[in-house]
């Protein structure tokens, strides 16, 4: 780039209706001996209102409010965000300067959760009206759609070599989708009432569940059966987590507790108490 030039750096396009290039170069030649007459003026002065509306509409640096985030994961480089919101619209940040790249409505209304696929090229939705989208996530075009739940998705997770789709939903089912063959989904399980929060063993062995039924499941994928189901918590469970070394379980619930149970023995080991409202994630600061 020549000196004294002001740029504006080509951006990848991240939505379909977004121009695919918006390079623009403003060169002064000489800048010593710029004589800036009313014409002149005008014109650049209309140019960079160009360049503030593409800068507005395609690249904002802040997520306009409302946006009530739901789920948040990072890419597979560590490079960004992706955010979605109860109002259904995903917004992907950049990790280390906090900028907004894109924010996106997307379409079928609330967004509830959401799972990257494929080293981050896609990213899948799950939300209010009970489908579960694929996104190319470079320029959020749809490429596909999978149905059969009834009711709003909470989750969706990919097993460890992401051949087998998870997800779970207000119907209550517990679901499978195979990613390989393309088949229907088959239902491993339920909740008798809403399938509230999800977590997966890293090495895929292992599905927990939780719900408004105050039920915490344990599915083991290979022998295809519920090895165990957790009692204690007195409200509906928004939160589970696995230790990667599966020796515990955790959970929160509505009644602004968390409990542990052992792995295996499934002892409840401990209910802590102190949060006012809601607990709505969890996890283990180390393995155990």
């Amino acid at each position: 780039m020549a000196e004294n030039s002001v740029f504006l750096p080509s951006l990848t396009s991240i939505s379909k209706n977004k121009p695919a290039d918006l390079s623009m170069t403003y060169k002064v030649s000489n800048p010593s001996k710029l004589s800036l007459t009313e014409k002149s003026s005008a014109t650049i002065n209309e140019d960079m209102q160009t360049v503030i509306h593409y800068i507005d509409q395609y690249y904002p640096t802040k997520i306009p409010i409302p946006f009530r985030g739901n789920s948040l994961n990072l890419t597979s480089d560590k490079a960004y965000f992706i955010i979605c919101s109860v109002e259904g619209r995903l917004a992907v940040i950049n990790r280390l300067t906090k900028e907004c790249i894109n924010d996106v409505q997307l379409p079928g209304g609330g967004l509830y959760t959401t799972a990257l696929y494929k080293n981050s090229e896609y990213v899948l939705t799950g939300g209010k009206e009970g489908i579960i989208r694929k996104f190319k996530l470079s320029t959020f075009e749809e490429v596909e759609q999978l149905k059969g739940h009834t009711d709003k998705i909470s989750e969706v997770m990919f097993s460890p070599d992401e051949t087998v789709l998870y997800s779970g939903s207000d119907d209550g089912t517990v679901r499978t989708w195979d990613l390989v063959n393309k088949s229907e989904s088959v239902i491993i399980y339920t909740h008798s009432s809403r399938m509230l929060s999800m977590d997966l063993s890293i090495d895929g062995e292992y599905l927990v569940t939780g719900g408004a039924d105050k039920l915490v499941k344990v599915y083991n994928t290979e022998r295809k059966e519920v090895e165990a189901v957790l009692n204690g918590p007195t409200h509906s469970v928004w939160c589970v987590k696995l230790t990667k070394s599966k020796s515990m379980i955790a959970a929160g619930d509505n009644d602004a507790c968390a409990y542990i149970w052992e792995f295996g023995t499934w002892k409840l080991l401990h209910k802590l108490q102190g949060h006012e409202k809601r607990v709505a994630n969890i996890d283990f600061l180390r393995n155990d």
